[in-house]
């Protein structure tokens, strides 16, 4: 069977997508439109959902051995997969905005309490 095939039953498996047995039982008829179809490479969107995916089976603590075997791919590229997914995740979660920094110590303000303290005292001494 073309390696394009496996792969899309393997992405839609991931996914949990199952209701698309018509199409397989057409391509195991040998049906040549939905085999047409079928074996082209897989949509930038379907990679993504793909790669969605093989992510989110990584983050519920499958192996990428396991992911590799499920998705059809090398343990190489779902380890590519992961690894520019954990860096564009990481990424959005970090603040964007820097807190202001103030100059916390006024100096001027700071000897004038010192000088007002060291008066009181002298006072209540």
């Amino acid at each position: 069977m073309n390696k394009n095939i496996l792969q899309r039953i393997a992405s839609l498996q991931l996914q949990g997508k199952n209701g698309h047995n018509q199409e397989y039982l057409d391509i195991l008829a040998n049906d040549t439109k939905t085999l047409k179809e079928w074996s082209l490479p897989l949509t930038n969107q379907e990679r993504a959902e793909r790669n969605n995916a093989i992510f989110d089976h990584w983050l519920a603590g499958e192996t990428e051995t396991e992911l590799a075997e499920k998705a059809k791919l090398n343990v190489s590229q779902v380890c590519r997969i992961l690894d520019i997914l954990q860096t564009v995740r990481r990424d959005a979660l970090q603040i964007t905005e820097q807190p202001p920094i103030y100059n916390v110590w006024n100096f001027a303000s700071c000897d004038l309490l010192v000088a007002t303290l060291r008066k009181y005292r002298r006072l209540i001494c």
